[in-house]
Order: structure tokens, then sequence, then C-alpha cells
């Protein structure tokens, strides 16, 4: 809570992990952000009307950021890598062998 030249603003941020609606289910982390102003009120008459009423009607914002993590491959893009090394390790032997 702070105190404004026209009354108060309350701000709080969290962090989720939200599911991307995807086939592959993918997951992304969030930030996000809550704001509201109280026009006219105090932070101490804000306070007193919420431990009186239980709760209070105001327009709020909210802003969700992606949060940059390390990209880590699909299990499928995995096997195809490992494939190919085993394919390629293969081809090696194989060209080394028939030299002999």
């Amino acid at each position: 809570f702070e105190n404004t030249a026209t009354g108060s603003t309350a701000e709080f941020s969290i962090d989720a992990l939200a599911v991307v609606t995807t086939p592959s289910g993918q997951t992304t982390d969030y930030t996000g952000t809550f704001s509201a102003t109280f026009d006219g009120m105090t932070v101490a008459q804000v306070l007193g009307d919420l431990s009186s009423a239980g709760s209070i009607q105001t327009a709020f914002s909210a802003t969700f950021t992606p949060v940059s993590t390390n990209a880590v491959p699909e299990p499928g893009t995995a096997s195809l890598i490992v494939a190919g090394l085993l394919v390629l390790g293969g081809a090696g032997l194989r060209r080394r062998f028939s030299h002999c």
C-alpha cells in the first residue's frame, strides 16, 4: 500500500506456472503484477474498510510477463540427436575397419 496525492494504491506481485494450451502440454513460468487505485482514500481508510466490510470493490490492472528459462529439448528431439550420433559413430567405425 502507498498513499498518493489523490488517494492510495495497492500493488502485489506473483510468480506462477501457467500451462500453455499446446498439443505437447508445454508449461511456461510467468511473473504477474496486480495493482489497484483507491481514489480519495488513504491507506488507513482502505484497511479500515477491509476490516469492517471484508472486501472492497475496485478496478485493477494486471500484467503478466513470461520468465526466460533455459530451453530443454523435447524427448523426440533428444532421441533424434542420439540416433544421429550413433549413425555417425557407426559410419566412422565402418570406414575405419574397411580400410584395414
